[in-house]
């Protein structure tokens, strides 16, 4: 059995290979994974370059590139 100690460390792990972007999601599913690896993941460098992504290609999804600013302001 696992103990606790090296059980997170994998939860973690696997987290942030699964919010890891994809050229083919879309800017709704990368906010969702920005907001996710910012506030549960607590891993404020990956959000960042989420955010980044989406607000990079924000031309077409404004909304969403909008809320991305406003997070990498915050």
């Amino acid at each position: 059995m696992m103990r606790c100690g090296t059980l997170i460390p994998v939860i973690v792990a696997m987290v942030l290979a699964s919010s890891l972007p994809a050229p083919a999601q879309s800017a709704s599913d990368l906010l969702e994974k920005g907001i996710f690896t910012e506030e549960t993941v607590g891993d404020l460098d990956a959000a960042i370059k989420i955010y980044e992504k989406i607000v990079a290609e924000g031309d077409s999804h404004r909304t969403y590139a909008a809320q991305a600013q406003y997070r990498l302001g915050m």
